[in-house]
């Protein structure tokens, strides 16, 4: 059983870890870590902590979506510095880079160990449903800094809002470089699966 004593059942997990914009319309971060974790998508930090307010890595939400739309693994070696056969992730990776729904930082460097972006994080997202043939086409409206979005994230991150997978911080704002959470990456995933029949 997956308990989550660095999250009582109780706190309101958007507010105390700054995280307002995932409060609308979305059961407790809790409860979807949970249900993600029964179905072996999201693991914890150890057996009983989740750490929702904790940076995640590019090799982390690769993981998370291979494993929450049933990707699977690829074997085959890549050609990145940083991803060794050896590593727990690099099958993931391999998956994900073989698909083309996420890509190196250069032709030798993938960035593990580096924090995913939001707007990267939308982009990889889109990516995959793309892949996995699901039409999605309402567009929401754009961010006020919308100007700060990478030209490749700006449109899956209007598709993504449009359909309620994917919010701003506030104020009308995404925040596209800020650096993505473990809570966020578990709702956004869980409102995949939600919305898609996953």
């Amino acid at each position: 059983l997956f308990i989550i004593k660095d999250a009582p059942a109780r706190v309101n997990y958007p507010e105390a870890l700054g995280l307002r914009h995932l409060a609308f319309k979305v059961k407790s971060v809790d409860d979807t870590v949970k249900e993600l974790n029964a179905k072996g998508i999201v693991k914890g930090i150890s057996n009983e902590k989740f750490e929702p307010g904790r940076n995640i890595t590019r090799e982390e939400f690769v993981t998370l979506i291979c494993r929450a739309f049933n990707l699977g693994t690829n074997q085959a070696s890549v050609s990145f510095n940083d991803v060794h056969s050896g590593d727990w992730f690099a099958p993931y990776v391999c998956c994900a880079v073989e698909m083309g729904i996420i890509y190196g930082l250069s032709d030798d460097e993938f960035g593990a160990g580096i924090n995913i972006t939001r707007e990267d994080m939308a982009a990889i997202v889109y990516r995959t449903i793309e892949k996995m043939g699901i039409e999605i086409s309402d567009v929401g409206e754009l961010f006020a800094d919308d100007n700060d979005i990478s030209e490749y994230a700006k449109y899956p991150i209007k598709v993504l809002s449009g359909n309620h997978i994917i919010s701003g911080i506030g104020d009308n704002m995404f925040a596209p470089k800020k650096n993505a959470r473990r809570a966020e990456a578990a709702v956004i995933i869980h409102r995949c699966m939600e919305k898609f029949g996953i």
